[in-house]
């Protein structure tokens, strides 16, 4: 098995995670709210979405644990950042190896 990710040049600990900076694509902050928080929410204090306005249960405990695991200083608000990784986590990806080695072993 070992092989099969020096083959296919794919990290055994998947991409980078970056939970401070800013992250490329993604919706607004805006549409992540309207979306995912109850009627009526609005984002918080420098863009950050307000965890307890999350109505899915799921997505609101990967965000808190994504916050407390980044050590961030205020757990009741996600940013942009927490938010797109938590719905990655929601769906995630199955990686297709065997087309990979395939290809390579031809």
């Amino acid at each position: 098995m070992e092989y099969i990710y020096f083959l296919i040049g794919l990290s055994r600990r998947g991409a980078l995670v970056s939970l401070s900076g800013p992250s490329p694509g993604g919706e607004a902050v805006r549409d992540y709210v309207h979306r995912y928080c109850r009627e009526g929410s609005q984002p918080g204090k420098d863009r950050k979405i307000i965890i307890r306005d999350v109505t899915n249960r799921p997505l609101r405990t990967i965000l808190f644990t994504i916050g407390r695991m980044a050590g961030s200083a205020s757990v009741h608000a996600a940013n942009y950042s927490y938010m797109q990784y938590a719905l990655e986590c929601l769906e995630p990806k199955v990686f297709n190896w065997c087309d990979a080695v395939l290809l390579m072993i031809k």
